[in-house]
């Protein structure tokens, strides 16, 4: 009897972590319309003076690249969801759960090599010094996006950053 229940536990845990994501909204508050992207990428393309034929590799590899990623998530969200279902199904077995597992395992893979190819085409299309500008502005950035973190986030980084601070100071 122990044994079944912390076999449901685990079972509902797994489950939870895979099809968890899928019910976030696709269309969030925070997200950003299409316009606003546009102009952010023209004013960093500006910031980092790129040229026009700069300007045009990086249209197209950015274009590129979001039809390759919005297959990627749409594959990924079929997948969990069939992974919900043969959960929710009371005769799944581990066998009948594996494949499916896998798949989501595989596109979440191909979403980091993609994510990964991306950051290497900029690095072909940009100067060295270019890059690093953006690699600059990518980290300050992600720290002022760090404000918008749930509180039990902020406090577990807030301690490291701020001793982190503390450590520079000194």
């Amino acid at each position: 009897m122990k044994k079944t229940g912390q076999t449901i536990y685990w079972a509902g845990l797994l489950a939870a972590v895979l099809i968890g994501p899928t019910f976030a909204e696709d269309n969030a508050n925070g997200a950003k319309p299409a316009a606003d992207n546009e102009n952010r990428y023209e004013a960093a393309a500006n910031r980092l003076n790129l040229n026009a034929e700069q300007k045009e590799k990086m249209k197209a590899m950015r274009q590129d690249q979001k039809q390759q990623m919005t297959e990627l998530q749409q594959s990924l969200k079929e997948k969990r969801l069939k992974l919900k279902d043969e959960l929710n199904n009371p005769g799944a077995t581990r066998e009948s759960i594996a494949p499916l597992a896998n798949d989501v395992k595989t596109i979440l893979a191909k979403m980091v090599d993609q994510r990964i190819e991306g950051i290497l085409a900029v690095k072909e299309i940009l100067t060295p010094d270019q890059f690093s500008q953006l690699q600059q502005a990518r980290q300050k950035m992600r720290k002022d996006e760090r404000g918008c973190r749930p509180f039990w986030l902020e406090k577990r980084r807030g301690n490291k950053e701020n001793k982190e601070e503390e450590n520079q100071e000194k």
